[in-house]
């Protein structure tokens, strides 16, 4: 065994891979017997099991060799680095080699893989409105990755297409399927929302069941009121989906920071939901900065000679676009921090008074 041991380590002095093969050192010893030299050596160590599946990607389909063991390792290396950086769970799901063979086959070197990983995280983070569009409209859930794949690949994208014209040419989408399929996005919207909310601390868990409690069928006329500004006239509403569900949204974020229950909405607030633009995540911080501090800022804008400020006042300022509460509220924040008080976490990038929200506008 010290003579196997000794050989196979002066192997590994050549070709340092050796060791992450698997192959006990007698093999070595055993095979260099019948080798001519070591070239033949490593041409038979290269047809045992124990090597193939080390390095399942090394060979083309031609048997044409990709790159070295050594490259290979290292590559290997960098395609694991990558995933970790992205957020992918490499210990548990990327951790043997037959589970990157399809990064070898697909020839993909370091940086073309981190351009196809930072695509993968943009269609993630922007992917929920397609996804939903593709629901409501032809009845189609779709994933993150035939997205993905639709934008690197033009045949999975003529595929996505087709199975879209499809859907649309098998069924008939009225109106009423279609604010149905609607409600149903916009309720799975709300629950992550305000589950999200409650973690944060931005709502109590009472709020958010008073919420998602709410009838399906209740929640489908609240979504058709909001789409026909409550006048009940489809064929004169422009409103997108997008519109659409992200009033929904503000809706139930405001229902829930309250404490109430959803309820439907007046034709000014419908008109006022349609016409805020604000983006969910915006609107969270918001409610959370708000709710750590509504005392504060009830008490600067007092201090500023102005009446409570309560939360109503605070989302029409701020949210809706009510100048005068946006005049109360920055001078109220202003005299605070000129006073010496500061305004402590509460910080608001205003524009004309307003707390400036980018997001979907209302397609008109």
């Amino acid at each position: 065994m010290a003579d196997a041991n000794d050989f196979f380590n002066e192997l590994k002095a050549q070709f340092p891979w050796l060791d992450s093969i698997g192959l006990d050192p007698r093999w070595f010893q055993e095979n260099a017997a019948e080798s001519s030299g070591t070239a033949e050596l490593l041409n038979r160590m290269r047809q045992t099991p124990q090597y193939k599946a080390r390095f399942p990607g090394l060979y083309r389909d031609d048997g044409s060799v990709r790159m070295t063991e050594a490259q290979y390792l290292s590559r290997e290396n960098d395609f694991r680095t990558l995933l970790r950086q992205y957020g992918f769970d490499v210990d548990n799901t990327y951790q043997t080699p037959a589970s990157l063979l399809g990064f070898f086959d697909a020839e993909f070197d370091p940086n073309e893989f981190q351009k196809r990983l930072e695509t993968y995280r943009s269609v993630q983070q922007s992917s929920q409105a397609k996804k939903d569009a593709f629901y409501v409209y032809a009845g189609l859930d779709i994933t993150d990755d035939d997205l993905y794949e639709a934008i690197i690949d033009p045949a999975a994208a003529q595929n996505l297409t087709d199975r879209y014209n499809a859907a649309i040419a098998a069924g008939s989408l009225d109106y009423g399927t279609w604010i149905t399929r609607a409600t149903e996005v916009g309720l799975q919207r709300v629950a992550e929302v305000l589950t999200e909310m409650s973690r944060q601390g931005a709502v109590t868990g009472r709020a958010v069941q008073a919420v998602l409690n709410v009838s399906s069928e209740f929640a489908r006329t609240m979504m058709d009121a909001i789409y026909t500004g409550g006048s009940g006239d489809v064929a004169g509403s422009t409103l997108s989906l997008e519109d659409l569900l992200s009033s929904f949204e503000y809706a139930a974020i405001g229902a829930a920071a309250s404490e109430a229950g959803l309820q439907l909405p007046s034709k000014e607030r419908l008109a006022e939901i349609r016409q805020a633009g604000i983006e969910r995540n915006q609107a969270i911080q918001a409610y959370i900065s708000y709710g750590q501090q509504a005392g504060a800022i009830s008490g600067a804008v007092q201090r500023a000679g102005y009446d409570q400020f309560t939360q109503d006042e605070f989302e029409r300022a701020q949210f809706l676009g009510d100048g005068s509460l946006s005049r109360q509220l920055s001078q109220g924040l202003a005299a605070e921090e000129a006073a010496g008080r500061g305004g402590g976490e509460f910080r608001f990038s205003e524009d004309a008074g307003r707390l400036v929200q980018r997001g979907f506008g209302v397609r008109r």
